[in-house]
């Protein structure tokens, strides 16, 4: 039984070292990557509709979901890199699932072809429909030589669902807190600083993905992702300017859109969730 289709926007967390998103409960740690593609999309009985809209799995988790049916599947990458073991007790991964808590099982993978069950670390379930997480500590469950951009998430529940194509877990999104460093070759574009922090945005010359690299006053690098292929042209970025009224500054991306030379303004908070994207071609 469920479902309530959250529409609450994404949040940034309050506290320290910690991320909120929609209605779900306080997730510890620093996102440093969600979905950015849904690879295999195996629905179960009773996935289908506007609850296959494989889309609203990507990002970071929104109220939005991908259901996956009656012990259905779906294999997602996490980016823009990898999932990599830290080497400490902390969670390195945590999987969204809106609603009414439905059971399901996580695997990770270096190539895509041989997975890994993973064994929860936590979990926050559900009150009242508000939406459950599993985060994983994948230290000593897999090798920490290797990176993991790869997680196949199964329903184990077989639940029905009140709301039509929504049966089975539903999945809002997939957040990671530790990444494997970039090997990407990146030129930078622009460049802005905010509280001793540096945000220099970048295009990948391989993929063309476009991004901001954060790097803080003692050397310490993180990535915000705002593109995971070569649609956008980088412009100009500027986090002078608290956007969603939460009292922190956002980063806030100026790029081309190429398919139609369509200049947008990309807002983001600091975890990388989105806040609004403006077509000026649509604002004169």
């Amino acid at each position: 039984m469920k479902k309530i289709i959250m529409a609450l926007a994404c949040l940034a967390s309050v506290a320290a070292n910690a991320e909120t998103y929609s209605t779900y409960p306080e997730s510890p740690g620093t996102a440093v990557g969600f979905v950015t593609s849904v690879v295999e999309y195996n629905p179960g009985s009773g996935g289908y509709g506007d609850g296959a809209i494989q889309s609203h799995s990507l990002g970071a988790p929104n109220g939005n979901y991908l259901s996956l049916g009656k012990l259905g599947n779906a294999v997602f990458k996490v980016g823009p890199n990898p999932l990599k073991a830290d080497g400490t007790p902390a969670i390195d991964i945590y999987v969204y699932e809106a609603g009414w808590w439905d059971s399901f099982d996580v695997y990770i993978s270096a190539n895509g072809v041989s997975y890994t069950k993973l064994v929860p670390t936590t979990t926050a379930k559900a009150s009242g429909g508000s939406g459950s997480w599993v985060g994983f500590n994948i230290d000593g469950q897999v090798d920490t030589a290797l990176s993991y951009p790869y997680v196949k998430v199964v329903d184990t529940s077989s639940n029905p669902s009140t709301i039509p194509g929504t049966d089975g877990a539903d999945i809002d999104g997939i957040m990671i807190t530790n990444a494997a460093a970039p090997t990407g070759d990146y030129v930078m574009y622009d460049t802005d600083m905010y509280q001793g922090k540096t945000y220099n945005l970048y295009q990948d010359k391989d993929s063309g993905a476009v991004g901001v690299k954060v790097i803080t006053a003692t050397g310490a690098v993180s990535y915000v992702p705002f593109s995971s292929d070569n649609s956008l042209l980088p412009i100009a970025v500027s986090v002078q300017s608290d956007v969603n009224g939460d009292s922190v500054n956002d980063i806030d991306v100026l790029v081309t859109r190429k398919s139609d030379n369509a200049q947008l303004n990309i807002y983001r908070d600091f975890s990388g969730a989105l806040i609004k994207t403006i077509d000026n071609s649509a604002i004169k």
